[in-house]
């Protein structure tokens, strides 16, 4: 909420990585079989999820890109069509219109 009041009062642009209609059209894109274990696969690792923040907002104090990484290599790394659909795709949209990219 800081950081989000700050932009405000710079006057900064807010914007998502994707619209939630963005991220159904993600999962449409991909197979039947693919979209069950990916659903799967997110119910399972819901019991550690507290445990998954911490690490993630220790590692983003730390500035440890690395874990970050390697955190996504671990996820998305298995399935080159997850990883496609859900890091490349959402990168090169997130790009649009960004002097950043």
């Amino acid at each position: 909420m800081y950081f989000l009041e700050r932009a405000r009062t710079d006057g900064k642009v807010i914007a998502g990585l994707e619209t939630v209609h963005d991220q159904i059209a993600l999962f449409e894109g991909l197979s039947m079989d693919a979209q069950a274990n990916y659903l799967v696969s997110s119910l399972e690792q819901a019991r550690s999820l507290p445990q998954e923040v911490d690490a993630m907002v220790h590692a983003w104090q730390r500035g440890d890109t690395a874990w970050f990484e390697h955190e996504l290599e671990a996820e998305f790394g298995q399935d080159p069509v997850l990883h496609q659909s859900v890091l490349a795709a959402r990168n090169v949209n997130g790009c649009r219109g960004s002097r950043r990219c």
